[in-house]
């Protein structure tokens, strides 16, 4: 079969079949070999670090980090200590917990560190999104039977108790029935 027209604008189907590439590597993988191998060199070692710190870890990880420093070994001679800077103190304290299992992935990823430290960044904080507010379904009502259930149940309660209480229970009957 012959090769189609370069200049026809028409695409000979049977051909294409026939000459398609076998191969399924994804676009970001191919620009990854040709592109990432010559950008990897020409990164200095922070960077280097940030980069194996997104690679190694996860989105919770990647989401929370607001940025990296990588620091000299406090005794010549040892591998380097890195600080993470994360955008709040609950991750802080969750990912110095975990500080030597990122060591580990960090290890696996081929980078030799002597420490890791974590550190809230109060200078160059990053709005996170905030996810969009779920509208505000319309509560189903409640039958006669229900009101008189939940009447029958607050009876006994004192009365200023009483109407906060059946309040309560009437909202939260309305929100199960959704």
């Amino acid at each position: 079969m012959d090769a189609p027209d370069v200049y026809s604008n028409e695409i000979d189907p049977e051909y294409f079949q026939l000459n398609r590439p076998t191969s399924t590597a994804s676009i970001s993988k191919i620009l990854d070999q040709l592109v990432g191998a010559s950008l990897k060199k020409r990164l200095n070692a922070t960077q280097r670090c940030a980069l194996a710190w997104n690679e190694a870890n996860g989105d919770r990880e990647r989401n929370h980090t607001t940025g990296v420093f990588l620091l000299p070994p406090h005794i010549k001679g040892n591998a380097p200590r890195l600080i993470v800077y994360v955008d709040n103190h609950s991750c802080m304290t969750d990912f110095s917990t975990n500080a030597e299992l990122y060591l580990a992935r960090l290890a696996n990823w081929g980078l030799a560190l002597s420490g890791l430290e974590f550190k809230v960044s109060h200078s160059a904080k990053i709005k996170r999104k905030k996810s969009p507010k779920k509208e505000e379904q319309a509560l189903p009502q409640l039958n006669k039977e229900e009101l008189a259930h939940i009447d029958e149940m607050v009876a006994a309660l004192p009365s200023e108790l009483r109407g906060k209480v059946r309040y309560a229970m009437c909202a939260s009957l309305r929100r199960t029935k959704i």
